[in-house]
């Protein structure tokens, strides 16, 4: 049903098996605040259906009277009587108030008695956080959430699937080794794990893995000066992509920052590798995070992008928890950095994007890669942070 101001529109779609299974009759069920129908099926079952007006409403159909948001009621040819309830507040048999188990439940009315099962939407998933890293130096405080008020949490540090002889969540988990933490909520008062996944006695896990690392030792390199060197590649998509190591710089130089791309010349596909140091302002954790269009499926990247730390390169996590991100840990000082980006687009953009859809290929500049760590709030790559040998 659709609200529409003070109206409602109520439409009834009948799954028949067959052609013989067709509705006998239909009709509107209209009260004062409610709108709805009443339909007979060929095998004599009758279904009575009404949706507030302006939920919760006073809603009633034979013998049944609520206060909610929808009833539906089907009698069937021997008598009995079952339904559906939903946002209710109040409901009455034959004008007697009965007891509820809450506002969305199934029912079946047997006598004066109301027999009822609670209706229950999928529990939200656990949240585990801190969500933007994948790293610690000495110890690491987790903790875990649920959005779904009441929701009991429970976890491993194991690797194993949480279930209902796990561990209750009861405050902030403190990690002193690489583990993966796994958690999930559960209703309150489940005793069995489900055989299904509708979600609405426990949640899907959530699942995030931190790994203690060392902080890579600081470099002293001598004479350097703010900008980082550049060469500036030319040539097929396929070498700029797989012979990195077999082609020869058209020109180099310094540029002030990180993917500053003016020296390029005219080539449809190019590439540059920046070299230099990166400057960590503090020890600790720092977060490289890849620009979404590198790791997101939905659309295509068309571009190289490789990153280099003391030597390490740059793998973004693939999974739902840091998804994009690197973390390393430093200390304080100058870490020997390189970047190489090749934009293979060529007129790709041109061709495959169509005005007013979503682009098919990333059309932006250059990749912009983010950075968070101590005293570095989320943001770009800024340029005071790189210097290179003079």
């Amino acid at each position: 049903w659709k609200t529409q101001g003070e109206s409602v529109i109520v439409t009834a779609i009948y799954p028949r098996q067959n052609q013989e299974e067709e509705l006998t009759s239909i009709k509107p069920l209209k009260a004062k605040g409610a709108e709805g129908f009443e339909a007979t099926t060929a095998k004599g079952t009758q279904i009575l259906y009404q949706a507030a007006t302006n939920a919760p409403g006073p809603l009633k159909t034979a013998g049944l009277s609520a206060v909610g948001e929808s009833l539906l009621l089907a009698i069937g040819p021997d008598g009995s009587r079952r339904g559906v309830a939903l946002g209710c507040q109040s409901l009455l048999i034959a004008g007697k108030a009965t007891a509820i188990p809450s506002a969305d439940f199934e029912f079946e009315v047997v006598g004066a008695q109301l027999k009822t099962t609670p209706i229950y939407t999928p529990l939200q998933p656990v949240k585990i956080a801190p969500a933007d890293t994948t790293a610690f130096v000495g110890q690491q405080v987790v903790t875990l959430s649920c959005a779904t008020p009441k929701a009991e949490i429970r976890y491993t540090l194991d690797g194993s699937d949480p279930t209902l002889a796990s561990p209750l969540y009861r405050g902030p988990l403190t990690l002193t080794s690489s583990t993966v933490v796994k958690a999930r909520s559960f209703r309150p008062g489940t005793t069995i794990m489900p055989t299904t996944m509708s979600g609405t006695t426990t949640s899907v896990v959530s699942e995030a893995s931190f790994a203690a690392i060392a902080p890579a030792k600081a470099l002293t390199p001598p004479n350097t000066m703010p900008g980082l060197r550049y060469e500036y590649y030319e040539g097929s998509w396929q070498d700029l992509l797989s012979s990195t190591d077999r082609l020869t710089p058209v020109k180099s130089g310094v540029v002030d920052k990180l993917f500053d791309i003016s020296p390029k010349g005219t080539a449809p596909t190019y590439a540059f590798k920046y070299s230099g140091y990166f400057e960590a302002p503090a020890d600790g954790v720092y977060n490289f995070i890849a620009p979404p269009e590198f790791y997101e499926p939905n659309i295509m990247a068309a571009y190289e992008l490789r990153l280099f730390l003391d030597g390490k390169e740059w793998y973004p996590a693939t999974s739902r928890h840091a998804l994009g991100t690197w973390s390393v840990a430093l200390q304080k000082g100058k870490h020997d950095f390189q970047v190489y980006y090749a934009d293979l687009r060529a007129d790709g953009v041109a061709k495959m994007n169509k005005p007013g859809e979503k682009p098919m290929v990333w059309d932006g500049t250059v990749p912009n890669i983010q950075l968070s760590g101590p005293g570095i709030n989320k943001g770009a790559l800024a340029a005071q942070t790189f210097s290179y040998v003079k």
